[in-house]
């Protein structure tokens, strides 16, 4: 008997362990559930989507225009937008990246970005948000809904409706996993949103655009994900090396976020500047471990040009446009006039302006920038012009403009 009761005891709570089980497994099955069902409403969608423009002999997904018209289209049969709203996006998605970016896009990135318009979701930011938040607007990968503070706004818009073309799962958009990725997904938003919100974290990834090539980095956002950027770096640095600039630009947008909100909560917004600071004029604007940061990302950056051009930075044409640039020496430069350097669609534009102070020109009646040019240039036009050929270019037509305006008419920028 006792060995008897003794298995039925054992039985008894064995029954008590494994119902307990079912409940915590039905518990979690429900929970999972909850938690897909925008995921799996997204990918159904997906899948006809991509059915009814992979079988559509008719379309041109080479066609700009053809791409744009699936665009409009998509967000048009979207029943979550008011026609307010679509308006909205439209107009802001296509002028400020689908006109610029849209040749560089591939069947299955003009898929997702179709899927995304028919299914997203836009509302205003919260008054909560608005006081004491970091942001002008965010986009939420689970809900694929995104909060903007203003619809007047439509480089905001366009920035999130970017984000939300490369959803990608549940925590996943472009080249951001979870948080892995953060900072350099949102400089490339920024880049090709033409925002530059993100002004320093754009900076290095427009400087990896000029070395990797604006498709190739433009088809890492669309299509890629954190660890195909890391495997494309790593072919021109160390993998450790990759991961670390990833971090670098993570670090960087989460300071930045740390230091506006802290301002917010506290009504302060002056910043603590160390008088002993190692850069100079720059601490006016920076921390020294932002700074820091900088730097290191382009350390790293300019090893990455060397590896791939086998030529130092210093010593490349290319490479003296890079580090010249108003980005990437943050406004502190050797020559007598600023320029700054971006991509632009297919292009490299490019607006130099003289640094007035540094040529010692004085006046009362002009504008810093009345006197300004600008040039667009493909990469590899860009790769073959002689860097020194073009300063003086630049000054020849600083001469040209200065001759139309009445106080800088009898300058000469050219010696």
């Amino acid at each position: 008997m006792a060995i008897k009761k003794g298995f039925y005891y054992m039985n008894k709570k064995g029954t008590k362990n494994n119902c307990a089980k079912r409940i915590l497994a039905g518990i979690l099955s429900g929970v999972l559930a909850l938690t897909l069902i925008p995921n799996i409403k997204f990918y159904s969608k997906k899948i006809s989507v991509g059915n009814a423009i992979s079988s559509d002999s008719s379309l041109d997904l080479n066609n700009i225009e053809m791409i744009k018209k699936l665009f409009e289209d998509s967000i048009n049969k979207n029943k979550n937008l008011s026609d307010e709203e679509k308006v909205i996006i439209i107009d802001s998605f296509e002028e400020n990246v689908l006109n610029k970016y849209a040749e560089f896009m591939d069947e299955e990135s003009i898929i997702n970005m179709c899927t995304s318009a028919q299914t997203i979701d836009i509302k205003l930011m919260s008054t909560l948000a608005k006081k004491i938040g970091w942001w002008s607007g965010s986009y939420n990968s689970y809900t694929n809904r995104y909060s903007v503070y203003s619809l007047e706004d439509n480089f905001t818009v366009s920035h999130e409706n970017l984000h939300a073309i490369t959803k990608n799962g549940l925590a996943t958009t472009g080249l951001s996993t979870l948080m892995f990725g953060y900072g350099f997904n949102e400089g490339a938003v920024s880049l090709f949103n033409d925002d530059y919100g993100y002004f320093e974290k754009c900076v290095i990834v427009n400087d990896l655009a000029l070395i990797l090539g604006i498709e190739k980095v433009f088809d890492l956002y669309t299509n890629g994900n954190t660890f195909e950027l890391i495997k494309e770096l790593s072919k021109y640095t160390s993998i450790q090396k990759a991961i670390e600039l990833v971090s670098i630009l993570d670090a960087m947008v989460f300071s930045e976020y740390k230091d506006t909100f802290v301002s917010k909560i506290t009504d302060n917004y002056d910043r603590q500047i160390d008088e002993d600071s190692k850069y100079g004029e720059l601490k006016e604007f920076y921390s020294e471990s932002y700074l820091d940061n900088f730097y290191k990302a382009r350390e790293i950056i300019d090893e990455i040009f060397e590896n791939k051009y086998k030529v130092n930075i210093t010593e490349s044409d290319l490479g003296k446009f890079i580090i010249n640039s108003d980005g990437y020496t943050l406004g502190i430069n050797n020559l007598d006039f600023y320029y700054t350097l971006w991509i632009d669609g297919n292009k490299i534009k490019i607006n130099a302006y003289p640094d007035f102070d540094k040529l010692n020109i004085k006046g009362n009646s002009f504008d810093y920038f009345d006197i300004s040019c600008t040039y667009l240039y493909s990469l590899e036009e860009l790769k073959n012009i002689k860097f020194n050929e073009w300063c003086e270019k630049v000054y020849v037509d600083f001469d040209n403009q200065a001759k139309e305006n009445k106080e800088l008419n009898k300058t000469k920028f050219l010696n």
